[in-house]
């Protein structure tokens, strides 16, 4: 019983709850609980989507999805081929697959075709063959065509010629203008042709293309008879280049030529082949009619297509126009060789300039690495030519000392290829000092010129009187300069070097003078005893010797002196000598005597004495002042001593013969000896 009453009153009580709820569900208000969010509807690129929430009493909720927005992709352009068709760029949505931006057909191009390569040349006579290839990407299509060149207006000529056709401007080693004349290039890094006379002579040269200078930096290759060189220049940036054709070309074509007539830039003028292969001592020439004068040497002769095809060089002057330009085939027979700069071609020339230079390395008295000099010395000066290796400068310099501890020095640059030279001067007197710098204009030079100077520096001295010892100085090396080239045969003179105009003239030398100024050319010099010897061996009147001349700067003595073996008496060896103060008289005899015994030893006799030249004969018999040693036999070596004075004079005279001085011991006062 009690167990059914609590079952009913539980039912009973949910009953009421159930009641209870719906009551306030439907009567009175209640917070919803809904449910999570769920996608009723997807969004798409383009569209909205959905979605909903509810609450346990039926209320729903809904809110939208915004649009996704497209996923662009990009359609890439397509190259249109020779053949096929390209696309342009486009897009699309990924997602979609919606079209955003379409895609355009390019047509298919066709084939282009590059300027051609050449297979053969083509002429002004005839037609050419060319490879010409398709340039579009990926095509490899490509034929075989002629080709011809084209011919071009006077004006076209012109104006392609003036870009690579070029003024030259030679110089001299003082920098001074020789001459001016025409060159052409014939490569991108720089060779020019021109005339090999142009360069001849010239030192240093530019070239003038357009509005730029270029120096001339080489010579790569030249021809003496062909009159031909190839130059070399450094530029920056790639030269305009002629063309050149070594095709054979016929009479009546027509022609221009371009150049630096007399110095009158760029020139131009028109005329005709009349003669087409004119051959003269085996050089092909093109004669023609084209105006040229002096400046258009080295110029181009051009052809209607723009080719050059000769090599302006000589003309017949008041000959109506004939004119002649070496065949440009001429230029294979030209040999390239190491490139050399134009001051090393100007003393490797055959220059009187080179001459003297191979001279002085032959016959050099000192050199070293950097310098080659032939040195001479007198009393008072040391004169020289002096070549500098490394500058390329040749020197005339003398140094003169005076009594009173002055010095002097004198120089004279012959560098030039031209008549004009520098000079530098300098005087000390070990307190005071001068320098000067000056030009010598050898083509006026005479000894009564008087120098001019540019610069003067130092000294307390008068420059005028200064100039006045200066122009002594100079008129003393340019006449040593002179006797040196005959002298020592040179094979060059003085003239050669601009001194047409020079002529020494000076008091006689006296034949004491003359045998002086040999002994000191010919002999060795002693710096110490300030002496040149000369040493000869020598045999005569039975005997065997040295005979020795010398030349005593410092007292101005000449010495000569026979050192022998005299056959009577036995053994005995003899030295006589005669000392030289003058021509007229103080001649001295100084002997020495030796004997040469086994048994006793080295026994030494001097004697010294005078003899008169004016009455000296081969029977004179000697006297003495001093004697010393051997008294018991003095007459006979007294006549050795005659006999070797003898063999003495014997070989003086010998030496002047052969020396080729035109004095004889008559004219030095021995003139009754035989």
């Amino acid at each position: 019983m009690s167990k059914r009453i609590i079952l009913t009153l539980l039912t009973a009580m949910t009953m009421l709850l159930l009641v209870a709820t719906f009551s306030s569900c439907f009567r009175f208000s209640h917070e919803h609980r809904f449910s999570d969010w769920t996608v009723a509807e997807k969004a798409t690129c383009t569209q909205e989507g959905t979605r909903i929430c509810s609450c346990v009493c039926g209320e729903k909720q809904t809110q939208s999805i915004p649009a996704l927005g497209h996923t662009t992709v990009v359609d890439a352009a397509v190259t249109a081929t020779c053949k096929d068709d390209g696309k342009t760029e486009g897009t699309h949505c990924r997602v979609c697959n919606t079209v955003l931006k379409a895609q355009t057909t390019i047509q298919a191009t066709g084939h282009k075709y590059d300027d051609g390569y050449v297979i053969k040349k083509a002429t002004c006579k005839e037609s050419g063959k060319k490879s010409y290839s398709c340039i579009v990407e990926g095509c490899n299509v490509s034929y075989l065509g002629d080709y011809s060149l084209p011919t071009y207006s006077a004006t076209d000529i012109y104006n392609q010629s003036v870009n690579y056709v070029g003024e030259i401007t030679t110089y001299d080693k003082s920098g001074k203008e020789i001459g001016l004349a025409t060159g052409f290039v014939i490569s991108e890094d720089g060779e020019i042709v021109t005339n090999y006379h142009v360069i001849d002579g010239a030192y240093s040269a530019q070239i003038q293309i357009g509005e730029k200078v270029y120096p001339i930096e080489f010579i790569l290759a030249y021809d003496v008879d062909i009159d031909l060189a190839i130059l070399k220049i450094e530029a920056d940036e790639t030269l305009s280049v002629a063309t050149v054709c070594k095709e054979a070309v016929s009479t009546g074509e027509t022609v221009y030529a371009i150049g630096s007539s007399r110095g009158l830039t760029n020139t131009y003028s028109q005329g005709i082949i009349t003669h087409a292969d004119r051959v003269i001592s085996e050089i092909t020439y093109i004669q023609h009619d084209a105006s040229i004068t002096n400046g258009n040497s080295g110029g181009p002769l051009i052809n209607a297509y723009g080719e050059v095809i000769g090599i302006n060089t000589w003309g017949i002057s008041n000959s109506q126009n004939l004119n002649f330009a070496i065949f440009t085939g001429e230029l294979d027979n030209l040999v390239y060789g190491e490139p050399i700069s134009l001051d090393e071609f100007f003393f490797s020339n055959d220059s009187s300039y080179s001459i003297l230079i191979d001279w002085l390395f032959e016959n050099y008295t000192y050199s070293d690495d950097e310098f080659v000099c032939f040195e001479e010395r007198t009393p008072y000066a040391i004169y020289s030519v002096s070549y500098d290796v490394i500058e390329g400068y040749l020197y005339l310099e003398a140094f003169y000392y005076f009594t009173d501890d002055s010095e002097a020095y004198f120089s004279i640059d012959l560098s030039g290829g031209s008549n004009q030279y520098m000079y530098y001067a300098s005087f000390t007197d070990g307190v005071y000092e001068n320098e000067m710098f000056g030009y010598i204009y050898a083509e006026s030079f005479t000894e009564s010129t008087i120098l001019t100077y540019e610069f003067s520096d130092g000294g307390i001295w008068d420059d005028d009187s200064l100039l006045d010892q200066y122009t002594a100085f100079a008129v003393d090396l340019v006449s040593w300069f002179d006797y040196m080239t005959v002298y020592y045969e040179t094979d060059v003179y003085i003239y050669e070097f601009g001194f047409e105009s020079f002529e020494i003239t000076s008091a006689e030398e006296t034949p004491y003078d003359i045998l002086a100024d040999d002994i000191m050319l010919r002999g060795t010099y002693n710096a110490d005893t300030e002496t040149y010897t000369v040493q000869i061996s020598y045999e005569a009147l039975g005997q065997s010797g040295v005979f020795m001349i010398t030349y005593d700067a410092k007292n101005d003595e000449i010495l000569v002196f026979f050192e022998c073996y005299a056959t009577s008496p036995a053994q005995w060896g003899a030295g006589t000598g005669i000392r030289l103060v003058d021509t007229v008289n103080g001649y001295e005899y100084v002997g020495m005597f030796v004997l040469s015994d086994p048994n006793v030893g080295v026994i030494s006799n001097t004697t010294e004495g005078h003899i008169d030249p004016a009455t000296f004969t081969d029977s004179t018999v000697l006297t003495y002042d001093t004697y010393e040693g051997l008294e018991e036999q003095t007459s006979e070596i007294l006549y050795t001593y005659q006999v070797s004075l003898c063999g003495t004079l014997d070989a003086l005279n010998e030496y002047l013969t052969a020396s080729g001085l035109n004095i004889t011991i008559a004219d030095l006062g021995f003139n009754l000896y035989q």
